[in-house]
């Protein structure tokens, strides 16, 4: 729509290949599919536009033989992504070593938990940002038994469809009569009579991007970036209709009227106070989430915890939220375990009582600032429950701890019921106050929420050896195998329970029955892996943890034990543990469950 010299050309070109290119190892489809029907319409608008680079053209054949090349190039390469886009795709992301996983909620789910919420809430909805409270309410019931079982989801579908559940009825429709409005002007501008042919291509194209970054606000949630994008061209689109003249202005002098004079003023006024408070408020946000990112990165990688600490703490300051309380408690209890460690030669015991006493403090206000900030979130009363659970080991003799996180963790399961892993905090709690019959109560009742939940099978299979059980527990699960032949958290907790008590060959058959039901059952395969090496099968042994490798390429452990194997060393050596069957968690992150 606009000349420009040979080399704009070769340079937009170059952009262009470099932006489908891009497109291509992303590969997500719903974005081709707009894309497309976005290049379909500017195809259209070319051929049929008043205002066409060829006025005089009038016969179909000779608009069809004028198609623009690029809006052509565009829609061809998107409709092979939409129909070939698995192959072509997979191909493309492979070669590069590319992945990207998209996960939210589907639109049917999206929807019904608007249904669900406007039934209650019909005018506003349930307030802004707390879809992943509702989700948590109105969830599909199938999700338990997938791997996103515990993933709360901030949005649904796309960020239109997720105001239908935070703004309800109010919400939509305001941004209907915007988008709307926006439409029926968009569309009328681009067919109206402009003399100013630079005028003409800045209406045009703001409006076709716009339209395209608007479409998608329907079918995705945008970051900040983009959706900063989509009010940009917007703006743009705005102003470029000004200059052109198609919307009718007016001039209004409120100096001539005091009255008006003094409300135009008062209206001045209060917008500048409110767009300063809002500038003040995003500054202090973004200084904020500036500490939280040090204190993560001085947690995480430096291994410095009191920089962390004042790192949270300033974030805290600047905005006291509940993510922040949450990682300053953790903080804290991470902080708790290294004074415990220290070494009493060291370090003089009333020294060591006051630092515990003053972290100790500090976590538990921690975890009350997070519940007090948002206490409809559940994930800030399992941070205090777990703050007391760290302190209410018998040993500590600390009153009233057990009860406490036995208290927060019930406010937890209250506002999620349907989460087996509360009931796995509970478990771990009853195993902390050496309860191992309620433990083993509250790990059932988390497989009977999730049949597939493998911590919980890793917890039972150790309670049994804890409670000298081992015989009666291989005869119960392998009666249950026999029920259930179908169910690998069965035949995992069978190969655990055989492994513990030295039956390596019993192990071996369950587990390799697990991997048969699941095949990428990565704890199996590693506790499959320590039963061959047991009885001397070290090259069976080295196939297993060399798929784990593959699978979790994240695990030092892993490498660790490979790499022993391959040398013929002690398979443990250099590791965290050379007992990972009785550790409090699973020595690999399973991907699929």
């Amino acid at each position: 729509m606009i000349q420009g010299s040979k080399f704009m050309k070769i340079l937009l070109s170059l952009a262009l290949l470099l932006s489908l290119f891009f497109l291509a190892l992303v590969n997500f489809s719903i974005i081709w599919v707009i894309l497309a029907i976005t290049a379909f319409l500017f195809i259209l608008y070319r051929m049929f536009s008043a205002q066409s680079a060829y006025p005089s053209q009038t016969s179909f054949g000779k608009k069809l033989s004028k198609i623009p090349l690029y809006s052509s190039i565009v829609l061809l390469v998107s409709l092979v992504f939409v129909i070939w886009g698995a192959t072509t795709g997979s191909y493309l992301s492979n070669k590069f070593s590319v992945t990207n996983v998209e996960v939210r909620p589907n639109l049917s789910v999206t929807l019904d938990i608007a249904r669900n919420t406007l039934q209650s809430r019909p005018l506003f909805g349930s307030g802004p940002n707390t879809f992943a409270v509702e989700w948590l309410t109105f969830r599909p019931d199938d999700i338990i038994s997938t791997i996103f079982w515990n993933t709360d989801f901030q949005s649904g579908i796309g960020l239109i469809p997720t105001f239908a559940v935070t703004t309800g009825a109010i919400g939509i429709l305001s941004w209907l009569l915007f988008l709307g409005f926006y439409v029926y002007l968009g569309f009328k501008s681009i067919f109206s009579p402009v003399t100013d042919v630079f005028v003409k291509y800045l209406i045009t194209s703001s409006f076709f991007v716009s339209l395209y970054l608007w479409i998608m606000t329907f079918v995705y949630v945008p970051s900040t970036s983009i959706f900063i994008l989509t009010f940009f061209f917007s703006g743009l689109f705005l102003a470029s209709v000004y200059l052109a003249g198609l919307i009718p202005t007016s001039i209004h002098v409120f100096s001539r009227s005091p009255k008006t004079g003094f409300l135009s003023s008062l209206i001045m006024v209060i917008f500048f106070i409110a767009s300063s408070a809002l500038g003040y408020g995003l500054f202090k946000n973004s200084q904020s989430l500036w500490y939280f990112q040090k204190s993560s990165y001085a947690f995480n990688t430096s291994n410095d915890i009191n920089l962390s600490e004042e790192y949270m703490g300033k974030a805290i300051m600047a905005v006291p939220s509940d993510i922040y309380y949450r990682a300053l408690s953790e903080i804290e209890l991470a902080k708790l375990s290294l004074i415990l460690s220290q070494d009493p030669k060291k370090v003089k015991p009333e020294d060591a009582q006051k630092q515990f006493s003053e972290t100790l403090t500090t976590a538990i206000k921690a975890g009350i600032g997070a519940k007090d900030a948002d206490p409809k979130n559940y994930l800030n009363w399992i941070t205090l429950g777990r703050v007391y659970e760290a302190v209410s080991v018998p040993e500590f003799g600390i009153d009233g701890a057990y009860q406490s996180a036995q208290f927060a963790y019930n406010e937890a399961l209250r506002r999620n019921p349907k989460n087996p892993g509360i009931f796995m905090l509970f478990a771990w709690l009853a195993v902390t106050g050496k309860d191992l019959k309620q433990a083993k109560q509250y790990a059932l009742q988390a497989i009977a929420v999730k049949k597939n939940y493998i911590d919980a099978y890793f917890l039972l299979s150790q309670i049994e050896v804890a409670d000298k059980n081992i015989k009666g527990a291989i005869e119960s699960v392998t009666a249950a195998s026999v029920i259930d032949p179908t169910d690998p958290g069965i035949f995992f907790q069978l190969g655990l329970l055989k492994y513990n008590s030295q039956d390596f060959d019993g192990a071996i058959i369950a587990l390799e029955k697990a991997i048969t039901l699941t095949p990428n059952y990565a704890n199996a395969k590693y506790f499959l892996g320590l039963a061959y090496e047991a009885i001397g099968e070290r090259t069976k042994a080295i196939e297993q943890f060399e798929q784990l490798a593959i699978t979790n390429p994240d695990s030092e452990e892993v490498k660790t034990i490979l790499t022993n194997l391959k040398a013929g060393k002690p398979i443990f050596t250099g590791t965290q543990s050379a007992k990972p069957e009785k550790g409090k968690t699973l020595p690999v992150k399973e991907k699929v469950q």
